[in-house]
């Protein structure tokens, strides 16, 4: 009579190593551990799998040791937007400094901004300010009238008027007190 012996071979122990989560962009290397050979779902065959981060994926690696025993594992990549915007913005100077996230500005021109997203990813906001003179307006006359009597106020300044009583023009003649 023959006998045969059967043994159990060890099947290994795969796992992946590295980051879950990346922004857009980041260069990001996912690491087969316990194998010996190893085969990736993209179809590559290193221990390591360089990814460029640009969308969320999931990835597979087989891993086969010296015996031809294999083992599977998987791991997800979330992928974290990163924002490039531009915004302009109009303000007048007693609005000054012009305050955005955190930054002051005091002067026309565009700006550079770099912010976090909550997810930690580096985003950059474009930010074209215009500052405007802001309007004002002088007002000259006498304010102190009898009753029966009437004044010329006049306005000197920038930019339009409008009176309270309506009028656009200066200078106007007012015959009864108020504003």
């Amino acid at each position: 009579t023959d006998s045969i012996t059967v043994r159990s071979l060890q099947v290994p122990v795969v796992s992946i190593e590295g980051p879950t989560e990346a922004c857009y962009g980041d260069n990001v290397v996912l690491t087969a551990t316990e194998g010996f050979s190893y085969h990736w779902s993209d179809g590559s065959s290193n221990s390591t799998l360089p990814i460029y981060a640009t969308e969320s994926d999931t990835y597979q690696v087989t891993a086969v040791n010296v015996h031809d025993c294999y083992a599977t594992a998987t791991a997800s990549l979330t992928v974290y937007p990163v924002y490039d915007t531009s915004i302009s913005v109009i303000c007048c100077t007693n609005d000054l400094p012009y305050l955005y996230h955190g930054h002051s500005f005091t002067q026309n021109g565009t700006y550079e901004v770099h912010l976090s997203t909550v997810h930690g990813c580096d985003s950059v906001v474009h930010l074209t300010l215009t500052i405007l003179e802001s309007p004002y307006a002088i007002i000259s006359g006498i304010t102190d009238i009898c009753p029966g009597s009437s004044t010329s106020l006049s306005a000197n300044g920038n930019g339009t008027f409008r009176w309270s009583t309506g009028a656009t023009r200066s200078p106007i003649t007012v015959n009864t007190p108020g504003w």
